[in-house]
This record gives structure tokens, sequence and C-alpha cells, in this order.
């Protein structure tokens, strides 16, 4: 679960090992402006074809598609959501 950059978003999990699938994500429905809308999209898009994961050296998660890495999540360090 998390923030798509607009709205809350929920879905399921399978993890073996390194690999890691995520399921059909929900989400609420806020209106957001449409540059922002449609990078959820792109985001939601992404994790429906997540096979696996890393952490990198800064330990940063990195969700692993079957050819590339697809989303790099950080810590805010500011105290601010990701």
């Amino acid at each position: 679960a998390g923030s798509g950059g607009c709205n809350r978003w929920f879905a399921g999990y399978d993890l073996t090992g390194e690999g890691l699938t995520i399921g059909q994500a929900g989400s609420t429905m806020m209106a957001c402006p449409e540059a922002i809308m449609a990078q959820e999209q792109r985001f939601f898009a992404a994790l429906g074809q997540v096979t696996g994961f890393d952490i990198d050296e800064t330990g940063a998660l990195l969700l692993r598609g079957p050819e590339a890495v697809l989303i790099t999540a950080r810590v805010a360090t500011d105290g601010s959501a990701p």
C-alpha cells in the first residue's frame, strides 16, 4: 500500500526469495491535475510488471521487471512522504 502521487493504493503480492509479483492495484478515486494522473497510471502499470526486487547500496528499493528496473523507491530524508 502507498501513495501513487494523488491517490492511495493497495495490492496483494507474492514474495518468493528475490521473486516478487504484485497483484492488481486498487486505489482511491481522487481527481488531480492531468499530468499527475498520467504519472500515477504509469506507476500502476509498472507495478503490474514487477517480477523481482533488489536493494541498492543507498538502501533504495528497486522493483525489477523482466528486463530493467521499473520503480526506484527511496525514503524521504526531509520527513515528507516519498
